[in-house]
């Protein structure tokens, strides 16, 4: 894929202190007119069962690129429960304690119900894997530094996710970007993966 830095002609001040300049044919939007989003339910540790028919809880731990589905808690399929359903390509969000801002994409269609102080994106208007760079952004890790500054405990809400303010090409760029970011990001991935046999190797 083809790739050029923009001249300063091309780019405008977006009004947003953290995303700086923008090129000019792109808006400057809030999340939330883009998504819907899902907030999780508190289930007990008393609710946790094993059996062939339970069903995974997705927790905190569990924000991760490959979900441990062998180890993870599970409860009783219940219609109370349905709300609380996580879908194929849904950004997980962690909304409190040390990992929070850890973001991840639910890649399965196994189901699943979402565990509380765990948030879930949906994109409407907006491109998904577009949607998930921008939420698992270093700026969004600042953004949520900023909204719990001066907290004892870190938390946050989906509905202060919603408001952080993003830069919005039209889609077919939106795709592009993601597109390229998932090719750079797979090859990161795969230097990372070699030096770490390598290291394994040599230990």
């Amino acid at each position: 894929m083809k790739f050029r830095y923009r001249e300063p002609h091309e780019m405008k001040d977006s009004g947003v202190e953290w995303l700086g300049m923008i090129p000019k044919e792109w808006e400057v939007s809030k999340i939330k007119y883009h998504t819907s989003s899902l907030n999780g339910c508190a289930f007990k540790s008393e609710d946790y069962i094993e059996s062939d028919n339970s069903i995974p809880i997705l927790r905190i731990g569990d924000i991760k690129d490959s979900i441990d589905f062998e180890n993870i808690k599970k409860v009783a399929e219940k219609l109370e429960y349905e709300p609380y359903i996580v879908k194929l390509n849904d950004i997980l969000i962690a909304l409190t304690g040390a990992t929070i801002g850890k973001s991840s994409l639910y890649k399965t269609e196994k189901k699943a119900y979402l565990n509380q102080r765990v948030g879930v994106f949906r994109a409407i208007s907006i491109n998904n894997k577009y949607l998930y760079y921008k939420i698992s952004s270093n700026m969004m890790k600042e953004f949520i530094k900023l909204e719990c500054s001066g907290s004892a405990q870190e938390n946050i809400g989906n509905s202060d996710i919603s408001n952080f303010s993003i830069g919005k090409p039209n889609y077919n760029e939106q795709e592009k970007i993601a597109t390229f970011l998932d090719k750079k990001t797979a090859e990161f991935d795969n230097i990372i993966a070699k030096k770490q046999a390598f290291i394994d190797k040599l230990t």
